[in-house]
């Protein structure tokens, strides 16, 4: 299987579990608000966290995250983009954690990808439309970078390898990120 072909296969897998959830969670509150940012104290990168769903019940607002009980994917694959080459473990496109070798102490432009994947401003946002195109969440470490690709499309983790290739790193392995 060639690297964007796998890549898709997450992403759809995922999609189709949120728009099951979507349906889901329509039937128990009165209103469903679908991929919420909000600004949380610590842990995540910049602090900001996008929510799956936001339920509302008149005043009464929770937050909504899809769980997906197993990877979807649980076996080994090995490819390739560019020189980087890429371990694949289990992995599901909402939880992925990319051991990267050599670790960067810094991760150059890193910083431009995830404004222009989290898209606060709403730029890729289609009235109307269930999913935004945006990354939900990102953590970071050095050598380590977690990832929920939320609805993302398959460019942003193609824009991401590309990051890794810029900062000399050759290889990642990719496992979930759950613990």
């Amino acid at each position: 299987m060639e690297l964007l072909e796998f890549l898709d296969a997450l992403r759809t897998s995922y999609l189709l579990e949120y728009e099951a959830a979507y349906r889901q969670q329509t039937e128990i509150y009165e209103m469903v608000v679908p991929e919420a940012d909000l600004e949380i104290s610590g842990g995540v990168y910049k602090r900001i966290f996008v929510a799956d769903f936001v339920g509302i019940n008149g005043d009464y607002k929770t937050i909504v995250e899809v769980g997906i009980g197993d990877a979807v994917y649980g076996g080994n694959a090995s490819l390739q983009y560019g020189d980087l080459s890429i371990t694949f473990g289990s992995v599901s496109w909402d939880a992925m954690r990319f051991s990267l070798q050599p670790a960067p102490q810094e991760l150059a432009g890193f910083e431009s990808w995830f404004d222009k994947w989290l898209d606060l401003e709403g730029l890729r946002k289609v009235e109307g439309n269930l999913l935004s195109e945006v990354i939900h969440n990102s953590r970071l470490e050095e050598g380590i970078v977690e990832m929920d690709f939320g609805s993302a499309p398959i460019d942003a983790v193609v824009e991401l390898f590309g990051i890794f290739e810029l900062n000399g790193v050759t290889k990642a392995q990719v496992r979930s990120s759950r613990s």
